[in-house]
């Protein structure tokens, strides 16, 4: 927060380790000998970074509940699959997309998402489109960056040449092609393991308790959603 953060520079105080405003570092903040006026925007900064790290946890749950669906389920399964994608950047993709037969190609879906060919060249993003499809296709890109080696040797290749940003800008629709090929096909993602695959749907079912919500275990719920894709 804004206040907080001018409060440690005016003051030159020198924060403790990891996030300032969790649980554990909280005693340090009313530990400070402040003004009574500086105190106050300290509780109301930290009021308000609990209210609304609740509102967050409120809206994530339900985002949880819903990727259940029936309407989500088979779709989320796919989607799923790929690197740098989790529960929120899927629901988000799909909430976007809607029935992904209405893209006969990759190509056609990726002129509704406003990530065509002279967007990749340029480097830029258009304001044409699905912005909230463009901008979550761009943070699973950096996802897919940091955590698959493929998809960072592809990014690092691209940059040596245009720059990170341009990179960046040309691996999000690569991405947007892939989601294309394993949702329209419900098929398997051929750069990743089985073994890959069924830890994303592990971490998917003990997301706010999904699993355990619906009646199954951790391992039942990979079970069964590995044979909904397979």
């Amino acid at each position: 927060m804004a206040d907080t953060q001018s409060t440690i520079f005016r003051y030159n105080l020198v924060p403790p380790q990891g996030d300032l405003y969790a649980e554990m570092n909280r005693s340090w903040w009313y530990s400070q000998t402040l003004s009574p006026i500086e105190q106050l925007r300290i509780r109301q900064d930290l009021q308000a970074i609990d209210f609304f790290a609740q509102q967050l946890q409120e809206v994530e749950h339900l985002i949880a509940q819903l990727s259940m669906d029936e309407k989500w389920i088979d779709a989320m399964a796919c989607v799923m699959q790929l690197p740098g994608v989790a529960l929120v950047s899927d629901m988000t993709v799909l909430s976007a997309v809607g029935d992904i037969q209405r893209f006969p190609t990759s190509k056609k879906l990726s002129g509704y998402a406003g990530l065509g060919t002279r967007i990749r060249a340029s480097g830029k993003i258009t304001k044409q489109g699905r912005s909230e499809l463009r901008q979550i296709l761009i943070e699973v890109a950096w996802a897919a960056v940091q955590n698959s080696t493929i998809w960072r040797q592809r990014y690092q290749k691209i940059a040596q040449r245009r720059g990170t940003q341009r990179a960046i800008v040309a691996i999000a629709p690569k991405i947007l092609v892939t989601i294309w090929h394993v949702w329209q096909k419900h098929e398997l993602y051929r750069d990743t393991t089985v073994e890959a695959i069924q830890r994303k749907y592990t971490r998917w079912a003990y997301t706010h308790r999904l699993a355990r919500s619906h009646g199954y275990t951790a391992k039942q719920f990979t079970q069964f959603m590995c044979k909904r894709l397979m």
